[in-house]
């Protein structure tokens, strides 16, 4: 029968390529927290968990997930099927109440476990992708190649497709709330969508059409009778 052997933690300090600036706090670096599985059969599973602004931000901090994992996760972990997941969390879940970021990275681990024995991406164990290719956090490109800044509206940025290199141009799209009835008191859940502003525009165009037909025959009223 497989077993969990031991389960270690660490965590990675990963400088930020620009000051990133909280409410709170700025960073200048992130800290992760990493889990490792070690299962009988020699497969190891990884998993990560992080968050931002220590406990400025929120209940869990990265020191706080790996003492978490360590002096409670752990002793339920070792000597439990880690090809049962599912069970695993269910009993995680049982004994241990919130914790939610270091749940998610022993989860990850322990499906990152079951994908290398299987052979198979954790995609296929939750559904399979939806899409194929990568998508990388678009960059800005210039004559100095890419720089480390997010590209703004009217820039080109690049991304992978499989093994194609595709340029694509960045472009602001601005949302708005629609009022289905044109009411703009009746703010029902049922008569708010939240859509861009050229679907917002389009289902809109049969009433401006409405709307302009009146204000011209209005305008040539008042020319016809001053």
């Amino acid at each position: 029968m497989r077993a969990i052997e031991s389960v270690d933690t660490f965590l990675v300090d990963l400088p930020t390529i620009r000051p990133h600036v909280l409410s709170m706090a700025t960073m200048m670096r992130q800290t992760a927290v990493f889990v490792r599985i070690h299962c009988s059969d020699d497969i190891i599973g990884t998993g990560e968990a992080t968050t931002i602004g220590g406990l400025s931000y929120g209940p869990e901090s990265p020191e706080g997930i790996k003492l978490a994992i360590d002096t409670y996760f752990a002793p339920l972990l070792v000597k439990s099927d880690p090809s049962r997941p599912a069970a695993i969390m269910a009993i995680l879940e049982k004994n241990i109440v919130g914790n939610h970021f270091a749940k998610c990275a022993v989860e990850t681990a322990l499906l990152d476990a079951m994908g290398r024995r299987l052979g198979v991406p954790i995609s296929e164990l939750l559904g399979g992708r939806r899409r194929d290719g990568t998508w990388y956090a678009a960059m800005a490109t210039g004559t100095d190649g890419l720089s480390t800044q997010w590209p703004s509206p009217g820039q080109w940025a690049s991304c992978r497709l499989n093994d194609d290199h595709l340029m694509l141009r960045i472009v602001r799209i601005v949302c708005t709330v629609a009022h289905l009835d044109h009411t703009p008191e009746n703010c029902s859940d049922e008569n708010l969508r939240f859509w861009c502003q050229r679907c917002h525009l389009r289902y809109d165009h049969a009433m401006h059409q409405r709307e302009a037909y009146k204000t011209r025959r209005a305008g040539r009223a008042i020319e016809m009778f001053p």
